[in-house]
């Protein structure tokens, strides 16, 4: 889940993960449960919806569907 702080770190983008919240019109409260997956070093990969860093060339990534 969301955590006060959260940065988005790539090589194109540093952006606070309030800011994405806030640019695609997430309430405060269904941001406190928007479901965020991180790697092992707590990095942010996938936002369902919202945002997108999987590397297609690793072979060692799960993909999971996000429906409504």
């Amino acid at each position: 889940h969301w955590k006060y702080g959260d940065k988005v770190i790539s090589n194109s983008m540093n952006k606070k993960l309030s800011d994405i919240f806030i640019n695609n019109k997430v309430s405060n409260y269904n941001k406190q449960f928007y479901p965020i997956i991180r790697d092992g070093l707590n990095n942010i990969l996938w936002i369902p919806k919202l945002l997108n860093k999987f590397n297609s060339d690793n072979k060692n990534v799960l993909y999971a569907k996000w429906n409504n």
